[in-house]
């Protein structure tokens, strides 16, 4: 398994930044881009979210200090490929 500039250790608590609370390491999602991790629901719901709202660029749902774009990988690793 790769490892992630927040990877999961058993003796750590990592919290899910969309909905703030603690990730387990079989409920993670890390991005591609910029290695963070979120519940694979909380971040479904976000780019399902970003979809609605037309937008062009899917930014890391941590965006206020990532910024990154998220990737077509990332994306169609969360939701259907008949909602995008």
């Amino acid at each position: 398994m790769r490892k992630h500039q927040s990877a999961v250790k058993a003796e750590e608590d990592f919290c899910c930044t969309i909905c703030y609370t603690s990730l387990a390491e079989d409920e993670i999602l890390p991005l591609g881009l910029c290695d963070h991790i979120f519940h694979k629901e909380c971040l479904q719901d976000y780019i399902e979210d970003m979809i609605n709202q037309f937008k062009l660029n899917i930014l890391c749902a941590h965006h206020a200090q990532c910024g990154k774009d998220l990737s077509y990988k990332d994306i169609s690793a969360c939701i259907s490929k008949d909602k995008f």
